[in-house]
């Protein structure tokens, strides 16, 4: 398989962009202008995947690009608001990623998920600002999805819904007010994520099984879908949110005990990874939308575009799903594991602690774990 990789520059001037008009009939020369440099953008990461750049380098170029943009717009649209200072507009929230665009692993359809935290009461300026900043996104032709809360109304959402909560496990500071993201991101730490561990970790035990119910294994599906599939990326990213649950860390190298994963092992998970996002990256370029199940259709052009050369097709996408299928196992067989060591460690320590606490049961008996004991009287 082919893997040359020519040299690539990233980075987006908007200089040739103008200011965002105020005038409604002036906003097609202005989309029209950014638009153009989107897809300019999108057309040398696409071309710099197609070389034989790395799953995770198109992710991470793609995720690059959007904060570009986003930020971009965002200063734009504060410094029209002539009646405002624009550091005082931008004061007044904490723009955030979070979701997959938060982890930085944005495939080139991938949904662009959005936070605006804000204070209870914002300036009637800050609200115009945030209503009209998502449907100038829209109108560029990017799959943006947002919510605008308070602190407190993350908290709470956090605390009922698992889907919430998961979103906020993994999230970047983009714009605004660096001080508000700092105690969000303590806060919901503190009191969303580290708070009933064994709820998290259950229900994602019960959404993988009910996600695999149907499946043997990664090579029992000939069509698999790379995101949902046993040994797609989910696999993966429950493994990562089960580690920020029960150990506090955003990465399985910072995970403070060696007994959970090898440091070979998270080599060879991290390289089946990036073989799986660029498979992703693939399947969406081909299909210009998000696509995730590899038919096998799909699987003639992407194993030709990801540059497995031999020239008869059938014996090239044999080759192709060889491969995928030893990258799924891997991704399901490590993430698995690092997923029961969190759970096993969970365990561990209740049982350990329960040992150590020694209960009084009256007229002199103890109860210590699995012990009884009568106390000795002088």
């Amino acid at each position: 398989m082919s893997n040359t990789n020519t040299k690539h520059s990233f980075g987006v001037d908007f200089n040739s962009t103008p200011s965002v008009p105020d005038n409604p009939d002036e906003l097609a020369k202005y989309f029209s202008s950014l638009k153009n440099i989107i897809k300019n953008e999108h057309e040398k990461i696409k071309l710099f995947h197609r070389s034989g750049a790395g799953g995770r380098e198109v992710v991470q170029a793609h995720t690059s690009l959007a904060d570009s943009v986003i930020c971009h717009i965002i200063e734009k649209l504060s410094f029209s608001r002539k009646k405002n200072s624009q550091n005082t507009l931008l004061e007044e929230f904490s723009l955030i990623a979070v979701g997959g665009y938060g982890r930085g692993e944005l495939n080139p359809c991938s949904d662009i998920d959005l936070l605006f935290l804000t204070a209870k009461n914002i300036r009637r300026s800050t609200d115009s600002l945030i209503q009209s900043f998502i449907p100038i996104l829209w109108d560029l032709g990017l799959e943006v999805g947002s919510s605008c809360r308070t602190l407190q109304e993350c908290l709470l959402l956090a605390g009922k819904d698992i889907t919430a909560k998961t979103s906020m496990i993994e999230t970047r500071f983009l714009i605004g007010s660096q001080t508000k993201y700092k105690k969000f991101f303590q806060s919901i730490s503190k009191n969303a994520l580290r708070k009933n561990i064994k709820g998290f970790l259950d229900e994602k035990s019960r959404e993988k099984n009910l996600r695999c119910k149907n499946e043997l294994g990664p090579s029992s599906d000939p069509e698999p879908n790379v995101k949902e599939s046993v040994g797609g990326l989910r696999d993966y990213h429950t493994a990562l949110w089960a580690v920020a649950i029960r150990f506090g860390c955003l990465s399985f190298r910072e995970i403070p005990r060696k007994d959970v994963i090898s440091s070979e092992e998270l080599d060879i998970l991290n390289l089946s990874v990036d073989f799986i996002l660029r498979v992703r990256n693939e399947l969406h370029y081909l299909n210009n939308k998000k696509q995730d199940v590899l038919t096998r259709d799909l699987q003639k052009q992407v194993s030709l575009n990801l540059g497995f050369k031999e020239t008869n097709e059938v014996f090239r996408v044999e080759e192709f799903m060889h491969n995928y299928f030893v990258h799924a196992t891997n991704i399901h067989q490590y993430s698995e594991i690092i997923f029961q060591r969190c759970i096993e460690t969970r365990r561990t320590v209740k049982k350990v602690l329960s040992s150590l606490v020694k209960k009084n049961l009256g007229d002199g008996f103890h109860a210590s774990g699995h012990n009884l004991t009568i106390e000795e009287k002088n």
